[in-house]
């Protein structure tokens, strides 16, 4: 089951670009690997919600707006 909103991945990259904060810091402090990380927020990988939610917690995203 998607526990996703069908935007979430630009709602991320959104976040992430208005924090300023590097993808390697975020890679490094999520645990998830940078290529994949890249890969995902490109749209050639899926996102999973555990990931999501790893990304929104160390960018300080609201969980609501990326959960249905």
């Amino acid at each position: 089951m998607n526990l996703l909103k069908e935007d979430a991945t630009l709602v991320l990259n959104a976040a992430i670009e208005t924090s300023g904060l590097k993808k390697t810091w975020i890679a490094d402090r999520t645990g998830i690997n940078y290529n994949y990380l890249v890969s995902v927020l490109k749209g050639d990988r899926r996102l999973t919600t555990e990931n999501a939610m790893k990304i929104a917690k160390v960018i300080g995203l609201d969980y609501q707006k990326i959960l249905k």
